[in-house]
């Protein structure tokens, strides 16, 4: 099982894949509101990163 920073690690690496910046601390509060499930925490950020560039489309 990984540890919360190894988690954090990756799913730093994949928003950098997606051009995004992190926030400070976001994904570190993502993991404790959304457990340590990497499927499910990748969904998540998909859907943030969907809704942030939906919401700059429309402004």
């Amino acid at each position: 099982m990984q540890k919360p920073f190894q988690i954090e690690e990756r799913l730093r690496a994949i928003i950098k894949a997606y051009g995004v910046e992190e926030e400070n601390g976001a994904l570190r509060e993502l993991i404790e509101l959304a457990g340590t499930n990497m499927k499910s925490l990748i969904n998540e950020i998909r859907k943030q990163i969907e809704y942030a560039g939906e919401r700059r489309k429309n402004h």
